[in-house]
């Protein structure tokens, strides 16, 4: 029994070590002046699951899958490439600024027409979309590394390396008509959760 709570004190430990974000404050100063940021996500080395399969070989995966159940795959593919170019993107930066909706922080917002001097590139580099098969059950893990520019001469300000992050399923998530993407999207959301705990740290509460 021992044995049993030390590993699971140490998947724990290693978990929330993975989800720790270190920022240099002096080089993100510049973002207590601004009003808003605009927000890119950049999918072009994105890899799958625990094998790393590219997005290519995992979409075929699906389809495959669905073709040997005689399923039409259309509506998966369709749901994908919502959830990969909206709805991943709003949650995540939805959820980064109502964690700084109490704080002297800039808007991050998705609006290619914003006003903004910057903007900040979320590089997506692994997706997990975790599992839940009842006795056992895996969290869903995204890992991401942000990149901060100038726009104006597209200049990197700074870098922001946030590493693998998690989410915790649960029923209404498994439930929803597409669960495996559902579960993705709760990952981008606590990604967006922990960047505005991060970020706290540079500005003044209002």
């Amino acid at each position: 029994m021992k044995n049993i709570l030390l590993v699971l004190f140490t998947i724990s430990a290693v978990s929330g070590f993975s989800q720790h974000i270190k920022i240099d404050k002096k080089k993100l100063g510049f973002l207590k002046n601004e009003t808003h940021v605009q927000v890119k996500f950049k999918y072009d080395n994105l890899s799958f699951n625990a094998d790393n399969l590219s997005e290519i070989a995992f979409i075929d995966y699906f389809k495959d899958k669905m073709a040997s159940r005689q399923i039409d795959s259309t509506g998966w593919t369709n749901a994908y490439f919502l959830h990969k170019d909206a709805l991943w993107q709003e949650a995540y930066v939805s959820k980064l600024n109502e964690t700084l909706e109490r704080y002297q922080a800039p808007i991050f917002s998705l609006d290619e027409s914003q006003n903004a001097n910057y903007y900040m590139l979320v590089e997506v580099n692994w997706i997990y979309a975790g599992y839940d098969i009842g006795v056992a059950k895996s969290p869903s893990k995204v890992k991401l590394n942000l990149l901060l520019f100038d726009k104006k001469n597209k200049t990197k300000i700074a870098t922001i390396p946030v590493g693998i992050s998690t989410a915790d399923n649960d029923k209404e998530d498994n439930d929803s008509e597409w669960t495996y993407l559902r579960r993705i999207q709760n990952a981008f959301t606590n990604s967006g959760f922990k960047l505005g705990i991060t970020l706290k740290r540079l500005f003044d509460k209002k």
